[in-house]
């Protein structure tokens, strides 16, 4: 897995970028320091990384981190939801098979 990470160290993706709807497997997840503190960070489809948006970081721990790399992780992206405030946030959905 160590040697898939390393190929995968540039290949980042935005949330955004991603099709909406679509189920991506989710391969590996980890924790990395980022940019703004701790981060989520997972390899979808065997081909690229996306963080999870910082509220995931608040809620997942490294024993979580052990249980998500041991199960059948499929992560949805649902698009940009309207919250308070006019404010936006990432709509990401979990599904376990």
């Amino acid at each position: 897995m160590s040697q898939l990470l390393n190929k995968l160290n540039n290949k980042f993706k935005k949330l955004s970028e991603l099709e909406e709807d679509k189920k991506y497997k989710a391969n590996n997840f980890e924790i990395m320091d980022g940019k703004f503190g701790k981060q989520i960070v997972c390899i979808l489809d065997h081909s690229y990384k996306v963080s999870l948006p910082g509220r995931f970081s608040n809620i997942i721990d490294k024993s979580d981190i052990e249980e998500l790399n041991e199960k059948n992780v499929f992560i949805t992206y649902k698009g940009l939801t309207q919250i308070k405030n006019n404010q936006k946030m990432h709509n990401v959905e979990f599904s376990f098979y």
